[in-house]
């Protein structure tokens, strides 16, 4: 299966929490191909996902049909998912694993709200390590991302106050770490589980390297980010 973070996208449900790693997993192949397997016999409308169930210790199996929430449009008269979907045509892993999730956690109301640690973990078993954001840290937080980095690890983050740019709690991740040798300057690519920006931002007055800069892509400086964000978010396999 293809999947790519452009597959995921929040619906009516406050559960970026759980949607920021369902991004991350389609970076990890095998891992992804673990919770959304690839042998599932389509035509029959049953479906299984697995999810790491910590006070257990063990991945659970989840079954569901291929049925979606949907609402038609009075305009258009289109029909429309109502909670997950995805940026691309026939793309549907995202907001079937959504549903699974719920069965999981008996309805998807139970969905809203909740701490990206525990999405991460339930689907990839990893924990996740929780950093303070101040403008004062920005050591701590280039060393931690920088790390992160090279390991390859989930990075989110929550952000202090709603901009044009970003809603306030709404969590975001951190796609790619670049580092600039010509001036020292360590940006991040940020994406985000909804159509919460546009990619451009006036956040910073500085312009990415050419190599960086891409249509509805945000690219922030390591420093502008510490002035905007609150807990970072960093995953440990």
């Amino acid at each position: 299966m293809d999947a790519s973070p452009s597959d995921v996208i929040q619906g009516d449900l406050d559960d970026c929490w759980f949607l920021a790693p369902a991004a991350f997993l389609t970076q990890k192949p095998d891992l992804f191909s673990f919770v959304v397997p690839s042998n599932q016999d389509i035509e029959s409308g049953i479906l299984h996902f697995r999810f790491w169930q910590e006070d257990e210790g063990l991945w659970v199996d989840v079954v569901i049909d291929d049925r979606l929430p949907a609402q038609q449009d009075e305009i258009t008269g289109n029909w429309n998912l109502i909670y997950a979907r995805s940026g691309q045509d026939q793309q549907y892993w995202c907001p079937l694993l959504e549903k699974a999730f719920a069965k999981l956690n008996e309805s998807y109301d139970n969905l809203n709200g909740a701490n990206v640690s525990e999405g991460l973990q339930c689907l990839t078993s990893y924990k996740c390590q929780e950093v303070e954001i101040y403008e004062d840290n920005l050591n701590e937080i280039l060393n931690v991302i920088t790390e992160g980095g090279k390991n390859g690890s989930f990075m989110g983050f929550n952000v202090k106050h709603t901009s044009p740019e970003f809603r306030r709690r709404h969590i975001y991740t951190i796609g790619e770490v670049y580092h600039d040798d010509s001036d020292g300057t360590c940006w991040l690519k940020i994406h985000g589980a909804s159509d919460s920006f546009t990619g451009s931002s006036g956040l910073d007055t500085r312009t990415p390297p050419s190599e960086l800069s891409a249509e509805n892509e945000l690219w922030l400086p390591v420093d502008e980010f510490c002035g905007i964000g609150e807990i970072l978010f960093v995953s440990h396999s």
